[in-house]
């Protein structure tokens, strides 16, 4: 795994302010939480099946809409057999506001669960458009 994936879990907080469990939350099945620590929100999506599924959509609408967000995705961009052989890839958004993630892809392949964390770090107020 790339020395950013890692670098992103270190930066991980362990302790929170606030924690919301959020919609399509199904026990057993799937898994997604928010968690706020300062002005920066921890998302993480567990996968409870090994199948490859797509969420349609997750609200984000305890994020400030008058703001707008830094985005790092830390996410599974390919499976394989071998778990050490797997394709990790973390992205980054700046600039980002929005009130839902939409069609989030989680890998299975049959093979085993996957997730998807997502940080979305306050950057200021929201240009007037």
């Amino acid at each position: 795994m790339s020395k950013s994936y890692w670098d992103v879990i270190a930066a991980i907080p362990t302790t929170w302010d606030e924690t919301r469990a959020l919609p399509p939350s199904v026990i057993g099945t799937l898994t997604v939480l928010a968690r706020r620590k300062g002005d920066t929100w921890y998302i993480g999506i567990v996968s409870g099946v090994a199948q490859t599924r797509t969420i349609k959509s997750i609200p984000l609408d305890f994020l400030d809409s008058n703001k707008s967000y830094s985005a790092t995705f830390l996410y599974t961009e390919s499976m394989s057999d071998a778990e050490q052989d797997d394709k990790v890839a973390v992205k980054r958004v700046r600039g980002m506001n929005c009130t839902r993630l939409t069609n989030v892809r989680l890998w299975g392949e049959g093979i085993r669960a996957d997730g998807m964390v997502l940080i979305m770090k306050q950057m200021g107020k929201r240009a007037a458009v």
